[in-house]
């Protein structure tokens, strides 16, 4: 009979951190191209089935959970390798002075260029930027004016807010939900309609505004 074997912690932690890479990886990217705010929460944007809040908080997620899995790796499992390679690298370092001068000079370009836009930094950053534009012409934005909060997502509006933005009584929004046999109240939010009646927040504040 062959002995159960114990749960390996080390290797728990070297998938998972493989894992959590992949995915913070593939988050990143999709963010990267995403629409802006206003787009995405407002319409139907989804992309791989997650909407852009869900991949926001995905890559939120397992970025802290990467953290902590390298801190788990380097100071609780491999800790005493850890400081004897890092000792001995540490001494191999100041050995190679130009190679370490190298380093901090192309780290020190790239985080400036970065902040300013050089290229190839820049056209980088602008691709995306245009990659996040080129949604517009695919779905609907909100109604609401710039810098308002529907450019943070027509769904976080309340009913009663959405009452105030369209001229439309409180009782009356509330009524014409629950004709549509919805309960909804002043606080309740649009998402939450929307979620309700399988529609998206913007055919939400369409119904309303009509």
């Amino acid at each position: 009979m062959k002995e159960k074997q114990k749960f390996n912690l080390r290797s728990f932690t070297s998938f998972s951190l493989v894992i959590s890479t992949l995915i913070m990886s593939w988050s990143g990217f999709v963010l990267y191209i995403a629409p802006p705010g206003r787009i995405a929460n407002w319409g139907t944007w989804k992309l791989l089935l997650f909407t852009k809040a869900e991949w926001q908080a995905l890559h939120t997620i397992f970025s802290y959970l990467f953290f902590i899995l390298v801190i788990i790796h380097l100071f609780f499992i491999n800790w005493k390798t850890f400081l004897t390679y890092f000792k001995s690298k540490l001494k191999a370092g100041l050995n190679k002075k130009w190679e370490l001068a190298a380093a901090l000079i192309i780290t020190a370009l790239i985080f400036i260029g970065t902040l300013r836009s050089w290229t190839p930094f820049g056209p980088v950053m602008s691709f995306g930027e245009k990659a996040k534009r080129s949604w517009e012409g695919n779905y609907a934005a909100p109604p609401i004016e710039r810098g308002s909060q529907g450019q943070q997502g027509i769904g976080r509006l309340t009913l009663k807010t959405a009452a105030q933005r369209t001229g439309k009584d409180l009782e009356t929004l509330i009524n014409t939900l629950k004709k549509k046999g919805i309960e909804a109240d002043g606080e309740t939010s649009l998402r939450t309609i929307a979620d309700k009646l399988g529609v998206t927040p913007g055919d939400v504040y369409n119904i309303l505004a009509e």
